[in-house]
């Protein structure tokens, strides 16, 4: 299977990540956009191949297969900075996925958990992508959820590690729509 991912990686040409999917996050309170053209939300595609390449490595680690373990492990540092370069933005301390239509787009909440669970936000970035966040969260949608069922699972444990358990367990806790 992650041969087949790593062809098609090749073929998305987008410097080592997937760009493919019919629905990024499926389904987020703004609603979903499937695009047929199967070039839709290559972020989620890429985290969920970066999760898939880190699981062989360490499968590799385990049963001793130091050539397949070097292979995965480069790979993995090699995709982890393509996933960095084409979706963090330092300026703006966020994760997105630019030049899609505005009905495509994920929400930072999604972006940023996948992320944070990866463990690339830089060093340095951390504390304003989770200040980005938490203002997603709190202010901008006045504490309640925007993301769909892949984000879902990361967004608590994102700002658990990030620092914000409070908000966390006020998204958890908040009963109205």
């Amino acid at each position: 299977h992650l041969e087949s991912l790593k062809a098609q990686a090749a073929v998305d040409n987008d410097n080592g990540l997937l760009d493919f999917s019919w629905w990024g996050d499926w389904c987020p309170p703004s609603g979903c956009h499937a695009d047929r053209s199967h070039h839709n939300m290559a972020i989620v595609s890429s985290f969920m191949y970066l999760k898939q390449i880190r699981i062989m490595a360490k499968m590799s680690k385990r049963l001793g297969h130091k050539t397949d373990q070097a292979e995965y492990e480069a790979l993995e540092k090699s995709v982890a900075a393509a996933f960095n370069a084409k979706f963090y933005n330092k300026t703006a301390a966020t994760y997105y996925e630019y030049g899609r239509r505005k009905a495509e787009y994920l929400s930072p909440q999604t972006c940023i958990a996948l992320a944070m669970d990866l463990g690339v936000i830089p060093a340095d970035g951390l504390e304003a992508v989770m200040d980005t966040l938490v203002d997603d969260v709190m202010v901008k949608n006045n504490g309640h959820l925007n993301l769909g069922i892949v984000g879902v699972k990361y967004l608590l444990p994102a700002l658990s590690r990030g620092g914000h358990v409070d908000v966390a367990l006020q998204v958890a806790q908040t009963e109205d729509q």
